[in-house]
């Protein structure tokens, strides 16, 4: 039982591409993580399908926490070129993005445009309100019960892997990728 993660990065990196990007980053959590595994392989499908050849240092993984997501993209601001979209893999790491973001004047998203994974209320808020591909809590928690139950009830069926597909909420955090020479992400206001 579980999101198809892999599924849901690949379409958040995909709107990010159909936008316009091609030096995207992903900041994910703790490497040793399924989830942030099979979403950073989700991220690479969708460069891949795009003929989009990320550079490896965009890739910034470390832990699901707001500290880290304030420390990965000031790490990017700093690479030259930064890349100008962030797949965020949680909203922890958002929560750090974005302190991070405003500490340095950056605005998202006509300097930097972001993703995000999670089914989280203040993604509506933000602003600019936050994309994110949300995860049917709900519909998993049905499922679980129901397999939960047949199982107590002397159901004999194998054990099977079900996987949920999530959905792509659409706000205002994507943009065109900025023009000019040099991307302006960092650059204070």
């Amino acid at each position: 039982m579980g999101y198809d993660e892999d599924e849901g990065a690949r379409t958040l990196a995909g709107l990010l591409v159909g936008a316009g990007h091609h030096d995207i980053a992903f900041i994910g959590g703790q490497p040793s993580f399924s989830t942030t595994r099979r979403r950073l392989e989700g991220y690479r499908r969708a460069l891949a399908e795009a003929g989009v050849e990320p550079d490896p240092r965009w890739v910034q993984l470390r832990a699901y926490s707001p500290d880290w997501g304030s420390e990965a993209l000031g790490r990017l601001l700093a690479l030259r070129p930064a890349p100008t979209a962030v797949c965020a893999s949680s909203s922890e790491l958002v929560l750090g993005l974005l302190t991070e973001a405003r500490r340095r004047g950056l605005r998202l998203p006509s300097e930097l445009s972001l993703v995000a994974f999670g089914k989280t209320d203040w993604y509506a808020v933000t602003d600019p309100g936050i994309t994110t591909y949300e995860q049917p809590i709900e519909q998993v928690a049905h499922i679980a019960v129901q397999l939960l139950a047949d199982r107590m009830a002397g159901s004999t069926a194998d054990p099977t892997t079900v996987l949920v597909e999530g959905r792509v909420v659409e706000r205002d955090s994507v943009a065109a990728p900025p023009t000019g020479p040099e991307p302006p992400c960092g650059t204070a206001i």
